[in-house]
């Protein structure tokens, strides 16, 4: 039972897949009653490959989660449906992407997918630099200065490596 927010709507689901990573659990599961029956979930376990729990990146992920999705419009991203802090357990809406690197090692990516996702690059830098964008992102992360020199600021999601951008595969 996962906490979706609404009180009168927890969030039942059958976990049908789980790997474990070096620093976290990932997995797919299906929502098993309600509205949402049948869709399905990607979730994110703050457990490491020894067991150990990591409550504070499990904190960090979550309030990051609930940050873009609030104020991050110009990439398709996750939305997070559901959490049970006892766990450590996200569980986000699971969408049809694949990892660029992965879809190169697979056949090469289709050059329209490719396109897509770099057409929607400068809107996405805009908003990263925004000056409201920054002001509620201090307000709500640690500052952390680059070691590279830079004439602006901006908020830097640790999922937006090239490595973990997804593009879209529907």
């Amino acid at each position: 039972m996962l906490d979706s927010g609404r009180p009168s709507h927890p969030l039942q689901a059958r976990v049908d897949e789980v790997r474990q990573r070096n620093w976290s659990r990932c997995g797919f599961a299906t929502v098993a009653a309600g509205t949402e029956a049948g869709s399905r979930l990607f979730l994110k376990q703050f457990v490491d490959a020894r067991g150990g729990c990591n409550p504070e990146k499990f904190a960090a992920e979550r309030t990051s989660a609930a940050f873009a999705q609030d104020r991050l419009r110009a990439l398709r991203h996750p939305l997070l449906q559901g959490h049970d802090d006892q766990r450590l357990l996200l569980a986000f809406e699971a969408l049809p992407m694949e990892t660029p690197e992965r879809l190169h090692h697979a056949g090469g990516i289709d050059p329209g997918m490719w396109q897509a996702l770099l057409d929607r690059l400068p809107a996405l830098l805009e908003e990263l630099t925004a000056p409201d964008f920054l002001d509620a992102a201090r307000t709500v992360f640690p500052h952390r200065p680059s070691v590279f020199p830079s004439a602006q600021a901006a908020l830097v999601f640790k999922g937006l490596n090239l490595r973990n951008v997804g593009v879209p595969t529907d």
